[in-house]
């Protein structure tokens, strides 16, 4: 299941920043509600997902991508 999700959240070329963010937001939740992931690092990447959501709302799509992928690598995600 966790592979479905990470999956999920990968962000693509054609997949809007917003979307990605969402769909990591999603993950963050899931994975903490099952344990995996616990609550300070839940907050942590929720307060970077903020900076990036950012990033995205002023039309750096790419940038904003850029960080998400690279949030997703520290936290173990592919």
């Amino acid at each position: 299941m966790i592979g479905i999700l990470v999956t999920g959240a990968t962000p693509t070329a054609a997949q809007s920043c917003q979307t990605a963010i969402t769909d990591f937001r999603f993950v963050i939740n899931t994975e903490t509600s099952m344990g995996h992931v616990k609550q300070e690092r839940q907050a942590a990447a929720h307060a970077e997902l903020g900076r990036i959501a950012q990033l995205c709302s002023s039309g750096r799509n790419a940038e904003a991508l850029a960080a998400l992928q690279a949030l997703q690598r520290r936290m173990g995600f592919p």
